[in-house]
C-alpha cells in the first residue's frame, strides 16, 4: 500500500486541486456579479415600460352563448360562427373581441358599457366595472369587479365568464 502512494504524482494532484479551486472561484465571482446586476436593475428609476412584456394585464371575459343549455358556437350543432359575434364599447377602444380556437371573449381595458351582438339572434348591453389591483408602473393589473345589464347584477367580484342565453 505504501509503495502505491509513493508512486503518486503530487504535482498532478496539486495542479488538479488548483484548477478546481480556480473554476469554483470564477463561478462564485460570476454568480456574485450576476446577483448584483439583477438587484440593481430593479432600482432604476428610468424604466422604459415599452421594453417590459406585461402578461395579460387586462381582464378577459369569456362569452358562453347558450341555447337550451347547449353551446351554439363550439357545441355539437353550432348555429353561429365566432365571427358573427361583434362588440362595441361606449368608450372607443376600451374593449376588443378575442377569438381563440374554442373560446370567444372580450379583453377589457377599463370600466365601460359594452354592446354585444350575437349575429342576428341577440343584442345586449352590459356595464362592466374594473379595478386596478397592482401598483406596477409598467404593468398595472385589472380585474372585473361587476357586470350589470339593465340595472341587474349578472356577476360580482372577479368575473371571468358571461353566459348569454338565446331563447
Amino acid at each position: 500500500m505504501k509503495q502505491q502512494l509513493s508512486n503518486c504524482n503530487t504535482e498532478t494532484i496539486t495542479s488538479s486541486y488548483l484548477r478546481t479551486r480556480t473554476r469554483t472561484s470564477l463561478l462564485s465571482s460570476f454568480l456574485f456579479l450576476l446577483c448584483i446586476g439583477i438587484t440593481q436593475t430593479g432600482c432604476d428609476d428610468n424604466v422604459d415600460c415599452a421594453l417590459i412584456d406585461c402578461f395579460n394585464p387586462n381582464p378577459f371575459l369569456e362569452l358562453n352563448v347558450l341555447q337550451d343549455g347547449q353551446d351554439i358556437i363550439f357545441g355539437m350543432s353550432p348555429l353561429i360562427t365566432p365571427e358573427e359575434i361583434s362588440i362595441q364599447s361606449e368608450e372607443n377602444g376600451n374593449a376588443s373581441l378575442v377569438i381563440l380556437e374554442d373560446i370567444v371573449g372580450i379583453r377589457i381595458l377599463n370600466s365601460d358599457r359594452i354592446t354585444i351582438e350575437v349575429g342576428t339572434l341577440r343584442t345586449l348591453a352590459i356595464d362592466v366595472q374594473t379595478q386596478n389591483i397592482s401598483d406596477s408602473e409598467c404593468c398595472p393589473q385589472f380585474i372585473i369587479t361587476s357586470i350589470e345589464q339593465d340595472g341587474e347584477t349578472l356577476c360580482e367580484a372577479a368575473c371571468t365568464a358571461l353566459d348569454i342565453v338565446i331563447e
